[in-house]
């Protein structure tokens, strides 16, 4: 008769080790972009949380705790030459389900958004959506939210974007996520 302790067992994907070590490197002909002093610092629910929405950050707060949020950790850069900002930011936590919902509520919020214009699946990395913004000037952005693991990661370029150096980005980022 076989019992639980015959079962096979699932390898845990949790993360445990030091979320800045899964961003990726700031290229060497840009510069650091601010974002009120939090990058490259591992951050809480309500830094997190106030960076990543323009509504209540106590109700995001909350939201966060309700999917079992750990960390965050940003980092961002501008640069110059092309004209672009790009912003890539890690949420961990506690389970896949957390970073799952997590990565779908950005992408409902990019969705909704009057100033998207289009998006699309992006096609090697599973449920990851892009999303292209009207025109703001002499400016657009792009974006890209999913989830790997208990990790659910956002991606964003302000300027004169770019979609195969998004796209690269992104499956960059998912390579290197436990």
């Amino acid at each position: 008769m076989a019992t639980t302790a015959d079962a096979p067992q699932v390898a845990s994907t949790d993360f445990t080790g030091d979320l800045r070590t899964l961003l990726p490197a700031r290229p060497p002909s840009t510069v650091e972009a601010g974002l009120d002093g939090a990058v490259g610092d591992t951050i809480g629910a309500d830094a997190a949380a106030a960076m990543y929405t323009n509504s209540d950050p106590t109700m995001a707060s909350l939201a966060f705790a309700r999917l079992g949020f750990r960390q965050a950790v940003y980092t961002a850069w501008t640069d110059r030459t092309a004209g672009v900002t790009v912003t890539v930011g890690l949420f961990q936590f506690a389970d896949f389900h957390g970073a799952f919902v997590f990565s779908g509520g950005v992408q409902r919020t990019y969705e909704e958004s009057p100033d998207a214009d289009r998006g699309a699946m992006l096609e090697r990395i599973f449920e990851a959506r892009w999303y292209a913004s009207k025109p703001l000037g002499d400016a657009t952005y792009l974006a890209t939210a999913y989830s790997k693991g208990s990790i659910a990661v956002w991606i964003r370029m302000v300027g004169r974007t770019d979609l195969p150096k998004l796209t690269r980005l992104a499956e960059e980022q998912y390579v290197r996520l436990p």
